[in-house]
C-alpha cells in the first residue's frame, strides 16, 4: 500500500506474513549501512529482529544494533544511540517494535545526522544536517507510529513531549501479524484501548477533515469488537491481532492528520507519575471526552453514532473499565501543581468544544483526587 501523507512523503506500507522476508529488496533502496534500534526483548522474541538480518543479508548490507530503548522512551537513550549511528555512518535508521522503538528509530534519525544536538536544539528542530531515512517493522499493534510523523519522548526532567515533522515519517513499514502474537494480554488491551483513543480524539478534533474521520471511523469499528473479545477473556488470538493491527493504521492515519486531543496529553502525566501504561493513562479521560461532545456538540456526537452503529456510552464504559488507576493517588495540592502544564497546551486546544484547566481539575479529581491513605 502507498500512502502519500503530502507532496513530498509517500509511505510503502506492507501488512501481510513475511513481508519482510518478501520485500526485502526493497530496504536496499535506503543504503547498505542499517542501524538498528529496538527495546531489549520484543524484536528478538517475536522473531522480527532474525527476519530483518536475514533480509539485510540479501543484499550485502552491514549492520549495527542499538537494544536500548525502553518504553516511555528517553530522548537520552535516542542521543546515545544517535552518536553511536553516526559514529557507524549508516546510511539508514530500522526501528523494530512497538510505539517506543518506532518513536526512538524516528529520533535517531535525526540524531544520527545530527549527533551535536543538545534536547533544546532537537526539540527545536536545529536540524541542519537533514535526517536518514527510516524504515519500520511493528511488533505490537496500537500506536500507529509506521504513519504518523510523531515521535513521543520523555526529557531529561521525565516530562513527555511528542514532536511532529513530516521528515519522521518512515520510508518504509511492514506489519506482519506474526510478530505481535508474543504481545501479553495486558499489553494487548492497553495498546487495544490506545486505538480507540486515537480514533475518537482524531474524530472530535478542530483538525479533523472528512478523509481522517473516515479512518477515524473506520479504526473505532475494527477495534471495538476486537477489544471486547479481549477484555471479556478471551485469548488475542491471530484473528484479533490481525484486526487490531488493521484498526491502529487507521487510526495513525487518522491522527497524522489531526494529531491527539486532551486525553493523551492528560494522560501522559499518570505515565510520567505513575507508570501507568500509556493507553490506560488515555483511556482514564476518554469518558470525559465524549461526555464533554455529548454536551458542547450534541451534532456531531449523533453524526459519530450513527457512522459507527455505536452507541458513545459503549465506548466510554469499555475505557473506563480498563482504565485501572487503583494505584494512582494525588493530593489536591498536586494536582494544583500539575494544572500549569494544560495551560495553552496544542492538545487541549485541538478538542472540538471549549476544555478549561478548571474542567482538568475536575477530571483529575473525579478519578484520582483522592488523599492519600
Amino acid at each position: 500500500m502507498l500512502i502519500r501523507q503530502d507532496e513530498n512523503h509517500t509511505i510503502r506500507l506492507f501488512n501481510a506474513e513475511n513481508c519482510v522476508r518478501d520485500n526485502a529488496a526493497l530496504l536496499s533502496s535506503l543504503g547498505k549501512r542499517c542501524f538498528i534500534v529496538c527495546g531489549k526483548t520484543g524484536a528478538r522474541k517475536s522473531g522480527a529482529l532474525e527476519d530483518a538480518l536475514r533480509a539485510l543479508e540479501t543484499f550485502g548490507a552491514e549492520s549495527e544494533l542499538f537494544d536500548g530503548i525502553e518504553a516511555n522512551p528517553k530522548l537520552s537513550d535516542c542521543m546515545r544511540a544517535g552518536k553511536q549511528a553516526h559514529a557507524f555512518r549508516a546510511d539508514f535508521v530500522l526501528g523494530i517494535g512497538g510505539g517506543s522503538a518506532m518513536d526512538a528509530a524516528k529520533a535517531v534519525c535525526v540524531l544520527a545526522a545530527n549527533p551535536q544536538l543538545d534536547e533544546k536544539a532537537f526539540y527545536e528542530k536545529a536540524w541542519t544536517c537533514g535526517v536518514k531515512p527510516l524504515a519500520l517493522i511493528v511488533t505490537a499493534a496500537g500506536t500507529g507510529s509506521e504513519v504518523t510523523d510523531v515521535s513521543v519522548l520523555t526529557d531529561g526532567a521525565g516530562r513527555k513531549h511528542s514532536i511532529h515533522d513530516p521528515a519522521l515519517y518512515a520510508s518504509l513499514a511492514f506489519d506482519d501479524v506474526r510478530y505481535t502474537a508474543t504481545v501479553g494480554k495486558t499489553e494487548t488491551l492497553s495498546m487495544g484501548v490506545d486505538i480507540l483513543a486515537h480514533c475518537v480524539e482524531s474524530y472530535f478534533n478542530k483538525n479533523a477533515t472528512e478523509q481522517s474521520r473516515l479512518h477515524a471511523c473506520a479504526g473505532v469499528k475494527t477495534a471495538l469488537p476486537a477489544l471486547k473479545r479481549v477484555a471479556s477473556g478471551e485469548e488475542p488470538v491471530r484473528h484479533i491481532r490481525q484486526a487490531l493491527i488493521d484498526a491502529s493504521i487507521e487510526g495513525g492515519l487518522a491522527i497524522s492528520k489531526t494529531g491527539t486531543c486532551f486525553p493523551h496529553n492528560v494522560g501522559y502525566y499518570l505515565t510520567e507519575r505513575f507508570h501507568v501504561r500509556h493507553g490506560f493513562a488515555s483511556a482514564a479521560f476518554l469518558p470525559d471526552l465524549l461526555a464533554l461532545e455529548k454536551k458542547q456538540n450534541p451534532q456531531e456526537c449523533a453524526s459519530f453514532a450513527r457512522l459507527l452503529g455505536v452507541d458513545p456510552d459503549e465506548i466510554a464504559r469499555l475505557s473506563q473499565s480498563l482504565a485501572a488507576l487503583g494505584e494512582v493517588r494525588l493530593t489536591p495540592a498536586e494536582i494544583g501543581e500539575a494544572l500549569p502544564r494544560w495551560e495553552n497546551n496544542r492538545s487541549v486546544k485541538n478538542t472540538l468544544g471549549t476544555v478549561t484547566t478548571d474542567d482538568i481539575k475536575n477530571m483529575l479529581y473525579k478519578f484520582i483526587g483522592r488523599e492519600r491513605q
